[in-house]
């Protein structure tokens, strides 16, 4: 999930508060003027106009997160995160602090997640899937941010990897994350698993649209089909 930078920035300095301290006054000096040069791509001089608002009145959450919005436009997340976590360490108060910390956790484990899909839904020459290799990029992935989808995409792996009980464990994570909603559904199912079925639906986890053989591995184009459907039915956003 990328971040909107340049409106952060923006916001930032219409916001920023005004001090009559001749010290501070000073530092929002140096903050004001670093705004304007990341709005216009200027990243370094930018970094060193925060940095010295941010001399002058160390305490200040919000010259932190905006050199974290710089350093996120820079695609370094490793300094933007600790920035981000910086200031949301001085103010508990903004939500968005720790918001932006997990949408940047989230970019961050964004490749490990698209990697591991990729292993899992495209054979090789020989006709396999690398699913070993998926299942560490979903474990990877979880490291840097627990978020229901992966413990989700991480059960497929292994259920295709014939790790049934491993499989069991993170569709159940996969449920009991807050994100997702529990609802009452009766749609009729028989285009996936015989009969109709009544139980409980999550919401929120997208479903992987790849094919599904004989339980070995996945077998071409359709709706992830099989006695997956059975257990867990989650339905995409």
């Amino acid at each position: 999930m990328k971040l909107s930078i340049f409106p952060i920035a923006a916001a930032l300095l219409v916001c920023a508060p005004t001090i009559a301290d001749e010290r501070v006054s000073e530092a929002d000096t140096y903050y004001e003027k670093a705004v304007v040069l990341q709005q216009h791509g200027s990243y370094s001089e930018a970094i060193q106009d925060y940095n010295q608002a941010i001399s002058l009145e160390p305490q200040r959450a919000v010259f932190y997160f905006a050199l974290g919005s710089c350093f996120h436009a820079q695609h370094n997340l490793e300094e933007a995160l600790k920035c981000y976590r910086k200031a949301a360490f001085l103010d508990k108060r903004k939500p968005v602090y720790a918001a932006t910390i997990q949408q940047t956790l989230q970019e961050e484990a964004g490749p490990l997640i698209s990697s591991g899909i990729t292993k899992m839904s495209t054979a090789n020459a020989s006709g396999s899937y690398d699913l070993d290799g998926a299942i560490a990029d979903f474990r990877a992935a979880l490291k840097i941010s627990d978020e229901s989808t992966t413990h989700f995409y991480l059960g497929q792996a292994l259920r295709h990897a014939g790790r049934e009980k491993e499989a069991e464990v993170e569709f159940e994570k996969a449920k009991q994350r807050p994100e997702l909603t529990p609802v009452d559904d009766t749609r009729n199912t028989s285009e996936n698993v015989k009969g109709t079925s009544k139980k409980p639906v999550y919401q929120g986890v997208p479903i992987y649209q790849g094919g599904y053989g004989n339980g070995s591995g996945y077998s071409g184009g359709g709706s992830y089909v099989g006695d997956f459907w059975a257990k867990y039915w989650f339905r995409p956003q």
